[in-house]
């Protein structure tokens, strides 16, 4: 039993220097998430972002990580539709930057946003609506647009469509293509499977900046100089010194 005595002091030993090192890790990552919530409560606040009565042709936002990093990005619809004008915000070095957007009519694509943290990326999707298509068929298409936030820059990377046909017997079947080419179901299936929290906006009200912890901007404290002041006896000692 003995030799066993100094394993378990060491691992007695192992265990209290690590408490005190993950409260500082754990506090840190508490502050850090604080000075997010105050750089994006400070966009939200702005008077062209308001929307007090929750009106719904008004500002909406949402928190969403677009790349799977931990950190959330902001991002403001002009109005609640889904066809809205989007303005996105990212965290870096202490304050909200806008990051840039790709130049297309196409962005941001109507359809649902998704998370999909375990690719690093995020996505649009929708489904349908059906259409008819050649030789009497009924065509639904579901569709993917996958986004990658890299270095503050929305990026095109990926364009999944899976069209289910469906023929005059009711027959079906898949036609799958990734940016135009032929992909497999496996691979278009992953990409499906990925999604994991949909990005749902809100009116920018303050209850709802309050419900999601964006409401308080923390203030800088300023730094103040402190003036030296001159006693009366060092004035008088440079005057002995002079004087000589």
């Amino acid at each position: 039993m003995k030799r066993y005595i100094p394993k378990i002091i060491v691992t007695i030993l192992l265990v209290a220097l690590c408490l005190p090192l993950n409260i500082v890790i754990s506090n840190a990552a508490s502050k850090d998430a604080k000075n997010v919530r105050s750089a994006y409560a400070s966009v939200l606040k702005k008077k062209k972002y308001l929307n007090n009565q929750g009106d719904s042709s008004k500002p909406s936002f949402a928190l969403a990580d677009l790349n799977g990093d931990g950190v959330s990005e902001l991002i403001i619809s002009s109005t609640d539709d889904f066809l809205s004008k989007k303005d996105y915000f990212m965290y870096k070095n202490g304050k909200s930057v806008t990051i840039t957007t790709p130049k297309s009519d196409f962005y941001p694509l109507f359809g649902t946003l998704y998370e999909m943290p375990s690719r690093g990326t995020y996505a649009f999707y929708r489904g349908g609506p059906g259409f008819d298509g050649e030789n009497g068929t009924l065509v639904m298409p579901y569709i993917y647009y996958e986004y990658k936030l890299s270095k503050g820059k929305i990026k095109l990377v990926n364009e999944f469509e899976k069209r289910e046909i469906t023929d005059r017997k009711n027959r079906k079947t898949n036609k799958i293509t990734k940016n135009g080419k032929k992909c497999s179901e496996r691979e278009f299936n992953n990409v499906q499977n990925s999604l994991e929290n949909e990005i749902v906006f809100a009116a920018n009200t303050k209850s709802n900046r309050q419900m999601k912890g964006v409401n308080t901007v923390i203030k800088k404290k300023k730094t103040t100089v402190k003036k030296t002041t001159t006693t009366k006896k060092t004035i008088d000692t440079w005057s002995e010194i002079n004087s000589i």
